[in-house]
């Protein structure tokens, strides 16, 4: 999804740049042009350390240990895993000819292992991130982004300007390129250094906001003097030397902001090439990992073409001169291609076995020890290798709020409000008194409608689910009497009727980490766009609320966990093409805050809202997002109580309160409030 707003565009751009980079680093190893690969050469790895640096959380300068931790988990532990995956099957590769005894890759020799040289390669691997096999050639980078990362972090909390620290590491890494000293062991050299600077620079970018970077007057200019560089000098990430540092420095940010300009240029219009490239964006660790075994098949299908040689097969990265041909185009398509597809149908099969819940274990064992790259290693390094996705947060929008992000709200033209809300019983909460609240304002009831799609604790995973595998799905009505043609059917027709908006949300157990509500959240809502047949349709996305704390065993209570699910809800709305989002959580919040706090913290169970005041205030909150911008009428001051009714006599579980004159109107401004500032709590 491509949207117009100017940060969400600037985010799916930096997705994009990523996907263009990994396409450009394996253009880079296909191709023999050394026109081409010496422009690349000069721009095309730094942009990964500068976008590192771009979606750095400054929230981490207060918790070093999750900040190391991140990293570890992001960077260190991919690295080690298949690092050593390819240390086992070393010497199996030299039985079916990817490596034969003695060939040279650059200034080293490739042999067979003995125990002991797997050991020292395994320790290496392990301790210092070193002795990873040729056909992972490009894990130099993750070495050099874990270390930078440390750097990065140290220089920021130590000298705190972010300038000065990115100063020093280029004076460092000055200092050692010049003088050729390093420590070989563990790696620890000039660009371990200006990875660090690379990192800050794309820091000082991010908080700098420098707009001329997306002008299409530095993307030519910055395309032109790179080029015209490389037609004089070559250099690369680890191959500069001494004062060269400043000329490459100066080029690899040129063109690193360059294809993140390319990016926010591209991130402004649809179809198949942004999806792809989105896509691409968001499996680089798959493309890094396995595009050198990939090339292999190329090399195979040349060997049994021409009848060459099967020692052959050991040509790296590519048989040269079949790549100076024709042929470089199809290991360029190859290198890229099969590991993407991989992905594609790896996700899909996941998808459908852990849905059926058979053999869940065995399956993604199985799988994650093939020969292409487990979902974990990808969401692992998209932490790191930066597809803003779990590892990002965009909180640079300080304007107004709501902040509608794709189709306007309320929508032009038209006076009939058809809503479709997909959730679980959090959705039924929000929804069930908000019947009476539009009766209250005055509203026909026969222009409008909300009809619910629930799922006891369902994620928005399980609604892909629902939607792909084409279960059958009972809408219930519980706002207005206008009726839509269908309420019964796949997901897929329910969704093609004319809705005005539709609102989706995440499980509330997972609602607080945003790594659990991506990728779904963009499959559901390209599916939601591609299928209603309103093409303004309005994407709504309900925040949830956070646990009592006398629920039992459960951490996700109080204003902590509150934070952690509004932060992951902004960014769902920075990076999921959501227009408009419902702060249900918030305005629990806030009420939580006033005199409407009880004993049972606005619950019934700990979980679900209370009958009255809980359920009274989410209702409000829906109102004055939804209802209140069509219609223009405020929720403050709407008549409308709430008396319990005989089934919620029977049923209230904790002491609750009933909606009545003397509270309703605190209940609707912690509701209003929240519509105003969804991000913070502010008491009436």
């Amino acid at each position: 999804m491509v949207t117009n707003a100017g940060s969400e565009t600037r985010n799916l751009g930096v997705s994009i740049a990523k996907g263009l980079t990994i396409i450009l680093m394996v253009l880079g190893h296909t191709s023999s042009f050394p026109i081409l690969n010496d422009f690349l050469l000069l721009m095309r790895m730094p942009l990964f350390f500068v976008m590192s640096g771009y979606c750095f959380k400054t929230k981490y300068l207060t918790d070093g240990s999750k900040y190391l931790s991140r990293r570890v988990t992001g960077i260190y532990w991919p690295y080690v895993k298949w690092s050593l995956v390819f240390l086992i099957l070393h010497n199996f590769f030299f039985k079916i000819h990817f490596y034969e005894p003695g060939m040279m890759v650059g200034e080293a020799s490739i042999v067979p292992y003995g125990w002991t040289e797997m050991l020292l390669h395994g320790g290496a691997i392990v301790v210092a991130m070193q002795g990873h096999d040729t056909l992972l050639g490009g894990y130099w980078f993750l070495h050099d982004l874990f270390f930078g990362s440390l750097l990065f972090y140290v220089g920021l909390k130590v000298l705190k300007n972010r300038y000065v620290s990115a100063l020093v590491w280029l004076l460092l890494a000055t200092v050692l390129a010049y003088t050729g000293w390093y420590v070989k062991y563990v790696g620890i050299n000039s660009h371990l250094f200006l990875a660090a600077f690379f990192i800050t620079v794309g820091h000082c970018y991010r908080l700098g906001e420098w707009k001329w970077a997306g002008k299409w007057w530095y993307i030519v200019s910055s395309v032109v003097t790179v080029f015209c560089v490389s037609l004089f000098w070559h250099s690369d990430m680890v191959s500069y030397r001494g004062w060269e540092v400043f000329a490459y420095s100066a080029c690899a940010i040129a063109g690193a902001l360059m294809l993140f300009g390319v990016g926010e240029k591209i991130a402004q219009h649809s179809g198949k090439i942004v999806d792809f490239l989105c896509f691409t964006g968001g499996k680089t660790f798959n493309v890094l990992t396995w595009h050198f075994v990939a090339l292999k098949l190329v090399s195979m299908a040349i060997i049994l073409i021409y009848g060459l040689p099967i020692e052959r097969l050991a040509s790296f990265p590519a048989i040269k001169e079949f790549s100076r041909t024709f042929w470089w185009v199809v290991y360029f398509c190859v290198g890229v291609g099969v590991p993407l597809l991989w992905s594609y149908y790896y996700d899909k099969v996941k998808l459908k076995w852990f849905d059926k819940k058979v053999l869940k274990s065995v399956v993604v064992g199985v799988l994650s020890s093939t020969l292409a790259a487990s979902s974990v290693g990808v969401g692992m390094l998209s932490m790191t290798l930066v597809s803003c996705s779990s590892d990002d947060e965009v909180l640079t929008y300080d304007g107004p709020y709501p902040y509608y992000r794709n189709n306007a709200y309320p929508p032009t033209g038209g006076d009939t409000l058809k809503i479709l809300s997909i959730g679980n019983s959090f959705t039924d909460d929000a929804t069930a008194y908000l019947g009476e609240l539009v009766k209250g304002a005055g509203i026909d009831s026969r222009k409008c409608c909300v009809y619910t799609a629930t799922l006891s604790g369902a994620s928005l995973r399980d609604w892909v689910v629902t939607y792909k595998f084409n279960k059958v799905v009972n809408l219930k009505r519980v706002v207005g009497d206008y009726e839509m043609e269908m309420s019964s059917g796949t997901l897929a027709q329910l969704l093609a009727q004319d809705w005005t908006v539709v609102t989706i949300q995440q499980m509330s157990s997972s609602s607080g980490n945003y790594s659990t509500i991506f990728p779904y959240s963009h499959q559901l809502v390209d599916e939601i766009l591609s299928t209603c047949t309103n093409p303004g349709v309005t994407i709504g996305f309900n925040m949830s609320w956070s646990y009592a704390s006398f629920y039992e065993h459960s951490k996700r209570w109080g204003e902590e966990y509150w934070r952690d699910v509004a932060t992951t809800a902004r960014s769902v709305v920075e990076k999921d093409g959501i227009d408009l989002m419902i702060p249900t959580g918030t305005a629990i919040q806030n009420a939580r805050n006033t005199s409407l706090m009880d004993a049972s913290e606005l619950t019934r169970d700990g979980i679900h809202l209370s009958f009255g005041v809980g359920r009274y205030i989410a209702a409000c909150t829906w109102f004055q997002m939804l209802f209140a911008p069509m219609y223009g009428v405020s929720v403050v001051g709407n008549g409308a109580t709430h008396r319990f009714s005989p089934n919620e006599l029977t049923n209230l579980g904790h002491s609750t309160t009933e909606v009545t004159d003397s509270n309703r109107i605190l209940a609707q401004r912690c509701a209003y409030n929240a519509t105003l500032y969804p991000y913070s709590i502010t008491v009436p």
